[in-house]
């Protein structure tokens, strides 16, 4: 099995990384208090499931700095825009990390026949 992975240089905003597959941490909305009942007046429920996070009067204060889980072409996308690194985990059956491997722009990542390893 193979997980991928990448993580964003130093600097690029919380908001652009949260909106390219980073963990969100903290935010707060710039201009609405919640309704008594919880809700935002500009929430909308058809929203991906993002709730306030993608609106654009939310501000992410913070957010993670790696993408987990994501496939090698994402990474390789996120790799071309901003930099950045990207790296693979070779796990064996037993969940075992036996090698990791870097992501590179160009190129077969991988030369692992998996059967030799199993």
């Amino acid at each position: 099995m193979r997980l991928n992975y990448y993580q964003f240089p130093a600097g690029i905003d919380a908001k652009t990384r949260f909106l390219n597959g980073a963990d969100f941490i903290k935010g707060q909305c710039r201009i609405h208090n919640k309704k008594p009942s919880g809700e935002c007046p500009d929430y909308d429920s058809g929203d991906l499931g993002y709730g306030c996070k993608d609106c654009n009067n939310f501000c992410i204060l913070e957010a993670g700095d790696i993408v987990y889980g994501t496939t090698i072409s994402n990474v390789k996308k996120l790799l071309k825009t901003f930099g950045g690194s990207g790296w693979t985990d070779h796990c064996d059956r037993s969940g075992g990390v036996f090698e990791v491997t870097e992501i590179f722009l160009k190129g077969n990542n991988s030369s692992h026949h998996y059967n030799r390893h199993l």
